[in-house]
């Protein structure tokens, strides 16, 4: 059996709302694995989805995600380095393979990224480790997606249940039968802590940059926004006046 559709005010107000979004600047996405040409795309941004816009995150493109937290962008696949030149295959733990690393790698890998059209160089890998933990941009984004797994997994793609590292950019050292040796810091999203290892184990690594002022939306938008759609349900209040 068939119903008739009759849009709601709500449903007026998003569709109203995705047409004042058009009004946003455009950004460019460019390849994520490391100098890949492929995966190019313009699109019309930023864009706020509504699962998003409720976690304070915004897709940028279909590869970035800004935390209007902390206005930095990451890399919105937690495996973009699977199939680069920088991966290494086979995981430290052995379970997973594809985009693991060395420290070093993962480092060269991030800072060779164009994801955005930004220069070589303006991506990084995050900061962390078991010292500084506080205040750290792991920890700030754990902190804003709810301290939970599932609210990683929720903004961004490929984050692993179980068992995967993720190296941070900070490096330090730790002893080794009473002799100082290098080590890098890691971040366990399915376990929520830090770790300190060799830096030549592989882990995997997602890369992070900082939100330059075009990607940040701007309180001009925001009310623009918001009076769009005071007029889209002015408009749908007084349909239902006059239907009745």
């Amino acid at each position: 059996m068939r119903t008739s559709f009759s849009p709601s005010p709500r449903h007026l107000a998003i569709t109203g709302l995705a047409a004042l979004l058009s009004l946003a600047p455009q950004a460019r996405a460019e390849g994520i694995n490391g100098g890949a040409s492929a995966n190019t795309a313009s699109v019309e941004g930023p864009v706020v989805s509504a699962g998003l816009a409720q976690t304070g995150f915004v897709a940028i493109d279909d590869y970035q995600v800004l935390d209007t937290k902390t206005n930095l962008i990451w890399l919105k696949d937690w495996n973009a380095a699977a199939g680069s030149s920088y991966d290494m295959g086979l995981c430290y733990t052995g379970d997973y393979t594809g985009g693991c690393m060395t420290q070093s790698n993962a480092i060269n890998w991030a800072a060779s990224l164009t994801t955005g059209g930004v220069a070589a160089g303006t991506w990084r890998l995050p900061t962390g480790d078991i010292y500084k933990a506080y205040g750290s941009e792991y920890f700030e984004l754990w902190k804003n997606v709810g301290g939970k797994l599932g609210g990683l997994q929720a903004v961004f793609s490929n984050v692993k249940d179980v068992g995967i590292e993720y190296w941070s950019g900070s490096m330090g050292e730790w002893y080794v039968n009473g002799v100082p040796t290098p080590a890098g810091f890691y971040f366990v999203p399915s376990a929520d802590f830090f770790g300190t290892f060799y830096p030549e184990a592989k882990f995997r690594a997602v890369a992070v940059r900082s939100a330059n002022a075009v990607e940040v939306p701007e309180p001009a938008t925001s009310a623009l926004l918001a009076a769009g759609a005071l007029v889209v349900l002015g408009l749908a209040s007084k349909r239902r006046r006059n239907a009745r």
